[in-house]
């Protein structure tokens, strides 16, 4: 729409109103775009690549996530200013106190898989083996020797002979914030892991008693 001779007449404010008016809507739109499109950018360029993501479902911790987190840092020697660890203990399926929140912790944890992005999980035994029968897990002895796992509480194993978990109730590092006290948890290593080896540490560590 064209302005007319008295519109072009008109003060700075007034033009600016009619651009407004007429405007506003791409302008918007535009807006928005920048900003999501430098929002984007910034994520990628300040986030740091991660390490390791575990999940522990239904632990029932008090232990707040961040001080988990940098826990293993520390024992692993990991550099926070260069590399992220992400340990989650919010997410629930058998004990969820409702049907969304049961679905929104599926949800994430179907998403983390899919994407390969989650690296150790834990869950009650039950929900554990139905994950290992679809081979959610991998075979322990690919990742450490006969004499390793022989340091660990009981092992989770197929009727196939191959090792998928571990039983996480006595592992040291698990009692020290009160994990699965009221169920039987079993952890193990994704399939589809991208850091097996900080994976096993992790394992490791859950299970030093120092």
């Amino acid at each position: 729409m064209a302005m007319t001779t008295d519109q072009h007449k008109g003060t700075w404010k007034d033009r600016l109103g009619y651009f407004w008016m007429y405007y506003k809507v791409p302008v918007i739109l535009i807006a928005i775009g920048v900003v999501m499109a430098i929002s984007f950018v910034h994520a990628a360029v300040t986030e740091k690549p991660s390490a390791l993501s575990v999940m522990m479902l239904d632990v029932h911790t008090d232990a707040a996530d961040d001080e988990l987190s940098t826990d293993f840092m520390n024992y692993a020697g990991i550099d926070s200013g260069k590399n992220s660890v992400t340990i989650s203990t919010t997410q629930m399926l058998t004990d969820a106190g409702s049907a969304s929140y049961q679905m929104g912790s599926l949800a994430k944890l179907y998403t983390s898989i899919g994407t390969g992005d989650l690296d150790v999980c834990s869950m009650l035994e039950d929900d554990f083996g139905k994950y290992a029968d679809a081979d959610s897990f991998m075979d322990l002895r690919d990742v450490f020797t006969e004499d390793e796992l022989n340091t660990f509480p009981a092992l989770y194993t197929s009727e196939d002979g191959k090792v998928l978990g571990i039983y996480c109730g006595q592992m040291p590092k698990m009692q020290e914030i009160s994990g699965y006290a009221n169920g039987t948890g079993v952890i193990g290593i994704m399939y589809n892991t991208e850091h097996t080896d900080m994976a096993a540490e992790y394992l490791r560590y859950l299970n030093d008693n120092s």
